[in-house]
């Protein structure tokens, strides 16, 4: 019990600390992220999330946006190249966020922080995880 009332208070946590940060980023069209990003933000969600051109999705830049805010408890990569778009459908209250590694020559967009984390330790060649087998010095991201 004390696990499922753990994990939805981080939901929670979550939830708040996105929200708070949402009346200050701009809301872009589909088409209007497209054009300004180069971004194809309806080849990452499926028909079922029904996005259109004319959806409206909110943009996070890196430059206004601290990754360690997420309250993720995992190590926090040292780098700015990302965008984070996301729609909040007014319905069903569901939230659709992408995430974006805007990495030279990258591109790869994921929908959960820990897999966005764990990628963007590639580029910037942290490895936070050590090995703690006795001689061994190996090192992971």
């Amino acid at each position: 019990m004390n696990a499922i009332i753990d994990s939805t208070n981080k939901i929670q946590a979550d939830f708040n600390i996105l929200k708070n940060f949402h009346d200050n980023y701009p809301k872009l069209t589909v088409k209007q992220i497209s054009e300004k990003y180069n971004f194809d933000i309806l080849k990452h969600v499926s028909s079922s999330e029904q996005i259109t051109e004319n959806s409206f999705f909110q943009v996070i830049t890196s430059e206004n946006f601290d990754l360690s805010q997420v309250g993720i408890k995992k190590h926090v990569p040292k780098t700015k190249d990302f965008l984070i778009f996301e729609h909040r459908n007014s319905l069903s209250r569901k939230v659709i966020r992408l995430l974006s590694c805007t990495h030279d020559g990258c591109g790869k967009v994921f929908r959960k922080w820990h897999n966005f984390y764990d990628h963007l330790r590639i580029h910037t060649k942290e490895r936070p995880y050590v090995c703690h087998y006795p001689g061994c010095k190996l090192s992971f991201t």
